[in-house]
């Protein structure tokens, strides 16, 4: 009998100590609810939060920023000979890519296969 009431004892123990533990951890997942507690602390002070929020952000971008570069601003007449300019020199330009193209990469006066001519496509 002595050992059904210590045995009973010890069950009691384990018990009590797993309601207790079961209680403590109860009560952290309260503490370590991150979201809840968020809510509940921006719900509290919600100005604050939204001018803490402005002044990060602010922060964050004046951080991040990328330096201004100075324009430079393009002359009326550059603006209208450029495209003219490269319009009348695309021939000679597309011509001398074809030479040099076939320079490089075909065969060269020596041999009978010379008479391949690189194909060139019309833009």
């Amino acid at each position: 009998m002595a050992r059904d009431s210590e045995t009973q004892t010890l069950i009691d123990r384990i018990e009590a100590s797993r309601r207790h533990l079961g209680n403590e951890v109860l009560v952290l997942r309260e503490k370590f609810d991150v979201p809840k507690q968020l809510k509940r602390r921006i719900a509290r002070k919600p100005w604050l939060w939204f001018g803490g929020s402005a002044a990060a952000g602010l922060l964050v971008t004046m951080v991040l920023r990328r330096p201004r570069r100075s324009k430079k601003r393009k002359s009326a007449l550059l603006r209208l000979l450029l495209p003219a300019v490269l319009a009348v020199l695309k021939p000679w330009l597309k011509s001398l890519a074809t030479r040099e193209i076939q320079r490089r990469f075909l065969p060269g006066p020596a041999s009978p296969e010379k008479r391949t001519q690189f194909p060139v496509s019309t833009f």
